[in-house]
């Protein structure tokens, strides 16, 4: 377990430092608004597989366009992701979507745009319990079956978007928290 959120840390931190630490399972840097996290250069391979992974408001990928970062494609372990707060651009991967062993993701305030599942294959189910991408940019319709490509989802925060169209009827098949 690493965590120093909630403190001043500034500078750069290359994410390559953590590397060799293949015993991580939780991380949160989360809220060092100062923190510049860099996940892009240079080039490194994770040896270790996070459970638990927090970077919500850093300076995510500053030097790389605030761009989604990709090693979190290699964590098959990953249940809770929070990378809100970022400036993080471009559309969500179908990787984040449709990864089976994340259950919790935020990716509330950043610059999120496109549309929702854009490019995603249609045939596939989501673990995911828990989805935030309220407060950016995401815009065009909810796909008609939404509920079953999301079929685990007890809360949903899509708001602040530029959403349209109408509520899928596939809503109707989720079980919301109280």
């Amino acid at each position: 377990m690493f965590d120093v959120s909630d403190n001043q840390l500034e500078g750069v931190l290359s994410f390559s430092t953590f590397a060799n630490a293949s015993s991580l399972q939780y991380l949160d840097l989360s809220s060092n608004c100062n923190l510049e996290i860099e996940t892009k250069s240079p080039s490194w391979a994770p040896t270790f597989q996070l459970k638990y992974l927090n970077l919500a408001n850093t300076s995510l990928n500053k030097k790389n366009g605030h761009v989604f970062p990709t090693f979190i494609f290699t964590q098959v372990s990953l249940e809770w992701l929070d990378l809100s707060h970022n400036m993080i651009e471009g559309s969500i991967p179908c990787q984040l979507l449709f990864n089976t062993s994340i259950r919790d993701l935020s990716l509330r305030s950043n610059k999120i745009d496109g549309s929702l599942f854009l490019g995603c294959f249609a045939n596939r189910t989501s673990s995911l319990r828990s989805l935030d991408i309220s407060d950016n940019s995401v815009r065009g319709s909810l796909p008609e079956n939404i509920g079953h490509l999301l079929p685990n989802l007890y809360h949903v925060d899509m708001s602040s978007n530029a959403l349209e169209g109408i509520i899928p009827w596939s809503f109707g098949n989720l079980s919301f928290e109280c």
